[in-house]
């Protein structure tokens, strides 16, 4: 009867060295050529086999890594608000987005610094307008109050010039009343109806704006003109009339330029002196 040894005979036997240089596993050996080993016993030496093989390659392994690895990289931190760089804007979304600015109105109705000869405008056409006005009272021709206004109105401008400049600008600004006048009391007999007078009064006005403009008249500007212009549209007469109303507005303008021109006698260099004093203000 075969012994225990025979009965295991096929099994694997360790016969050399732990890393088996001398020998191998060898199979199917009688029980007295070598180590019986047991089920158990072999699965303790292969596992301890396995063993050394894993740290031998881990050995190898470890010779070809680095020791230490790098430190992770470091995640650049975000920019406050303040310090990122502002997008360009697109064209529309930043219109959106804005308030809606206001409207300069409060510049235009604030009212400005008076000027420093107010009164002279305000005194002259009174004065201009005091004699004429009592005259046609007198003759109980109020009606014709308009004709002899248009002339003493003139009396409102070359307030700021020196006198010798004021005759000659008072001359052009009678001359630019006279002719609306005239055109005026023309078109209200001729015209066929309100709208072509409406018409004429914005050509009339046009041309007045664009002469006041280009002689620099100063103020009040064409506000006068037009005024007593687009009245002189709608005031019923005849044709045979326009001359005499044409000479009320001359008589009227010869005593508005007396009054403008009244001071040079006394201060015949008060304008130049006045204008002097305000540029040195304004350098100051």
């Amino acid at each position: 009867m075969p012994g225990t040894g025979a009965a295991y005979g096929s099994a694997r036997v360790y016969g050399g060295s732990a890393d088996g240089e001398r020998g191998g596993l060898t199979a199917g050996l009688a029980p007295g050529a070598g180590r019986v080993i047991t089920p158990l016993g072999a699965a303790v030496l292969l596992s301890e086999a396995r063993s050394r093989t894993f740290i031998f390659w881990v050995k190898h392994l470890l010779t070809f890594c680095p020791m230490s690895s790098p430190p992770p990289p470091t995640r650049p931190s975000r920019p406050s608000r303040s310090s990122r760089p502002s997008r360009p804007s697109r064209p529309g979304f930043r219109a959106f987005r804005t308030r809606p600015r206001r409207l300069p109105l409060a510049g235009v109705l604030r009212l400005n610094t008076p000027s420093d000869i107010w009164f002279k405008p305000a005194l002259s056409v009174v004065a201009a307008t005091a004699v004429p006005h009592l005259t046609l009272l007198a003759l109980d021709r109020l009606d014709l109050v308009m004709y002899t206004m248009a002339g003493s109105f003139c009396a409102l401008y070359t307030h700021q010039l020196p006198y010798a400049a004021r005759a000659r600008a008072l001359a052009w600004v009678v001359a630019g009343m006279a002719a609306s006048v005239a055109v005026a009391l023309t078109a209200t007999r001729l015209a066929p109806g309100a709208a072509v007078l409406v018409a004429v009064g914005a050509l009339l006005a046009a041309a007045q704006k664009a002469l006041c403009d280009a002689t620099r008249v100063g103020p009040p500007g064409h506000l006068i003109l037009t005024f007593v212009s687009s009245a002189s549209l709608f005031a019923p007469q005849r044709l045979g009339q326009v001359p005499g109303h044409l000479a009320l507005t001359l008589g009227a303008w010869v005593l508005a330029w007396l009054v403008c021109m009244a001071p040079a006698p006394l201060r015949p260099h008060g304008p130049e002196r006045r204008a002097t004093a305000r540029a040195l203000r304004a350098s100051a």
